[in-house]
């Protein structure tokens, strides 16, 4: 049985988790760069609880939904990459052409960059 604030650290780390799953749900760059901000949420109230010896233990339950919410987490960022990189190779097709493989050519960054301050 938990008690006082105890229980704390591992319902925010649920709480955050749950945040960065529903902004995945719509995977801007803003989302994404959000979504960061919350793993890093989940990251300090998980070490908090680990190295407090105050800290509860997680109540029944907590710790598959928290395993749970991490891998609906990454299934949703590894969604979101593969999109962009699709997204990239039609872009490269589109400006680069393709390979005598019939590959898109890698794009290239330019080999200059022209600051102005």
């Amino acid at each position: 049985m938990s008690m006082g604030g105890w229980e704390e650290p591992w319902k925010s780390a649920e709480a955050a988790l749950g945040r960065a799953e529903q902004l995945l749900m719509a995977p801007s760059t803003q989302a994404c760069e959000a979504t960061a901000v919350q793993l890093e949420a989940v990251e300090g109230a998980l070490r908090a609880a680990l190295s407090s010896s105050t800290a509860a233990r997680p109540e029944p339950g907590q710790v598959q939904r928290l395993r749970g919410g991490l891998r609906r987490v990454t299934l949703l960022l590894d969604n979101a990459a593969a999109f962009r990189l699709g997204w990239a190779r039609v872009l490269a097709a589109m400006v680069g052409g393709y390979t005598e493989r019939g590959e898109p050519k890698p794009l290239q960054p330019p080999a200059s960059i022209e600051l102005e301050g």
